[in-house]
């Protein structure tokens, strides 16, 4: 759900992408038979797709707080450009998960 320049800086592996704006006009593109993970930079354009993607009659869930909250837990994705610990006030180290 993500525009093109979005996905290449950065998106969670095995993600397809159809960029939001065009996403009635290509919703039959999508499978059915699975359910569908909608995402975006922080959240509230991934709503929107997965109401649109539900409204359609898929099953979809929106990724509450989107790449930049999935980032969190990814300690290799932490070296793209946009990832800055210190734009959150978060300290690196405090960011292990045990």
């Amino acid at each position: 759900m993500r525009t093109p320049t979005e996905y290449v800086a950065g998106h969670i592996p095995g993600a397809a992408n159809l960029p939001v704006d065009e996403l009635r006009s290509r919703v039959q593109e999508l499978p059915r038979d699975r359910n569908i993970a909608a995402y975006r930079q922080v959240g509230q354009r991934g709503y929107l797709a997965t109401r649109i993607l539900q409204q359609a009659g898929f099953q979809a869930a929106n990724i509450s707080g989107g790449y930049w909250t999935y980032q969190l837990w990814q300690p290799q994705l932490r070296h793209f450009p946009f990832w800055t610990t210190q734009s959150f006030g978060i300290q690196s180290d405090s960011l292990r998960v045990s």
